[in-house]
This record gives C-alpha cells, structure tokens and sequence, in this order.
C-alpha cells in the first residue's frame, strides 16, 4: 500500500529506507527502468546552467529540467515526509525567518555560525554516504539516486530538492550539536547555513564542536559572531534585543528604495508589481512589531493605504484611474510614509 499523500514519518519509513534494487528507486519515482538509466546517462544535457545575482551573491545555478525536474520534485516531495529534527527551521513548512529569530529573543547571549558555500560544498561523496549509511540502500542504488541529486560532483544550486536534501545530508554536523545545546538549557535553529545558538550561557566548545564537525566534511563555516541579545542582533533578517523583534535595517531600507521607484514608475502595471511587493514587505513587519507597538500601528496605516493602491489599479482599463495621476489621488489619501 502507497504511502498517504503528505503522511509524516521517521527516517526508518521512508521508501527510501534499506531499499536494495534499482528497479524499486524507479518505481517509487514513477519511472521505468529504461527512463531512469536515461536520466542518469544524459543528466547533464537536462540541467540548465547560468549565473545569476541573488541577494547581492553571484550565484552559479544548475536547474533541473523536464523529466529531471520532475524526479527531484518526486525526490523533494519523499524526503520532506521525514519528521524533521527540532532545530530545524528550513527548509520546513510553517516555520519563517521570524519563527526562526523570534526563539532566540528571551536570551542573554547569542552565537551565529554560517557554513560557506553551503550547496556547492556539499559534494556527491557527502549524498552518497547520507543515502548508503543513513538510509542503508544498497550501495548500486545509492549511487544510482545520488547521480540523479547531483551534478558536476556538488549538489545542484537552482534544483528543488536541494534545501532538504543537504539539511538531511549534514543532520550528522547539526543533530549532536543540538543535543548538547538542549542538554544545556540553550536554544539552537538552523536555517539552511545559518545556525543559531542561544542561552544563558553558551559554552565555546560547543562552537569549536560545531566547526569540528563542518571541518570533518572538508566544508568551511565563517567566522562567527557573538552578541548580546539585549544590545540587539539581526537574526535571519529580524532585529531581536531586550524589547523585543522588529524588522532590520535591510527591510526598511527595501521598503524605502521601492516607494522611491513606486513614486517615479512611468506605468500603472509597473506600479502594481511595486505595490504587491510593498504589501508583502509591510505584512512582514506587521508579525515582526511587537504587539501594540506605534511602529506596528504606523505599518497597519501603510499596508490599508497600499491594498487601496491595489484596488484602483487592479480596476479594469474603463474605469482604471488616468495613467500619471499622483499616488496619493489614487489611492485617495495621502500616503503615510514619512
């Protein structure tokens, strides 16, 4: 009997587990044999390669394409049925970056450690050894799954199952750390590279544990940063101190440079993609505010004026506002920026 769609399970369950024959890898891929040799043999010519900037980063992408894309879809959809670990915030639906930050805000200190090069360090012998030893296949069969996750011998950076599948691959580096920050009374999330350890007091070995263990994976963390919570410190994107979160300086600066191109965009659909992503940024710093604080009333202003924005421009063209009218006229109130 097939698994229920969206089941969760431990590691011990997964149809990957102990799974001894390729034509099994296939099946559950809802393959045949013949297409999953074909996937393997001619992997490289399914993968589209371009660099792009993400984040300020230049970034060298390999995405997945057609029947490729496809099989990481179906390999992503497995492995996020895994019950994840505790500490780990992504990638894992219903945790965000603020759930992630806002764990650590009632502590004294704080220490955060990043892995360099996260995905392209994270290289075929590291999935083939997560899918032989953890998940016990057979040693064809891992190799086999291993060369469909992998390209050019590193994870591929652009592929859907990539963020689960290294998160799963290094649980070895993260899992004993967290034990022994728990054991502590201190507090430890993951997200994707970033980790998080929080506490009364946190010990410096479990710091030098944790690049102990990056090292033993010939993979490389930044130097950390250690801080005072009450002094505040930026935590995946939010700021947490003794008062409590609020959106880091980046956000508002996003927020100010997308009015600025909101004020000078020379069309109303131009305008429209700047107003959809003003309201997402401003509903973010809504759940970031704390809870009757004047800045979050202050963005609740905002975000009404924004979604009249919305509104008038979403109108159809025969009753849409004349192109070049002033924001404030149509949004029919002054904007509440300053």
């Amino acid at each position: 009997m097939s698994k229920k769609q969206g089941e969760r399970y431990p590691i011990e369950r997964s149809p990957f587990y102990r799974m001894g024959r390729a034509v099994d890898l296939a099946r559950v891929l809802g393959l045949s044999p013949k297409k999953l040799r074909e996937l393997i043999v001619k992997r490289r010519a399914l993968y589209n390669f371009r660099t792009e900037e993400i984040n300020g980063k230049t970034r060298s992408l390999a995405v997945p394409l057609d029947e490729m894309r496809d099989a990481h879809e179906r390999i992503k959809e497995l492995l996020n049925r895994i019950v994840p670990r505790d500490y780990l915030f992504s990638p894992r639906k219903g945790r965000s970056t603020f759930d992630n930050a806002k764990l650590h805000e009632n502590s004294t200190n704080i220490e955060k450690v990043d892995v360099k090069q996260f995905y392209p360090s994270t290289t075929d012998e590291h999935v083939f050894q997560f899918f032989y030893h953890r998940m016990k296949m057979a040693p064809d069969v891992a190799g086999r799954v291993t060369k469909l996750c992998t390209i050019n011998s590193r994870v591929a950076f652009g592929s859907p199952v990539s963020p689960i599948l290294c998160a799963l691959v290094h649980d070895d580096i993260f899992a004993p750390v967290a034990e022994a920050v728990n054991a502590g009374g201190n507090a430890m999330s993951v997200w994707v590279d970033d980790v998080a350890i929080s506490g009364r007091n946190v010990s410096p070995s479990l710091i030098r544990g944790l690049r102990r263990r990056v090292r033993a994976k010939r993979m490389e963390a930044h130097r950390g940063q250690r801080a005072k919570v009450r002094g505040g410190v930026v935590i995946t994107g939010t700021h947490v101190d003794s008062r409590g979160t609020s959106p880091a300086n980046k956000t508002h600066m996003k927020l100010r440079d997308k009015l600025e191109q909101l004020d000078g965009a020379a069309s109303d659909a131009e305008r429209l993609t700047l107003v959809r992503s003003l309201i997402g940024l401003t509903t973010y710093c809504i759940t970031v505010c704390n809870e009757g604080s004047a800045e979050r009333q202050r963005h609740r202003s905002r975000l009404a004026w924004l979604h009249n924005l919305r509104r008038e421009l979403e109108r159809p063209p025969a009753v849409a506002t004349t192109a070049g009218a002033t924001l404030t006229a149509v949004a029919g109130c002054s904007a509440p920026w300053e």
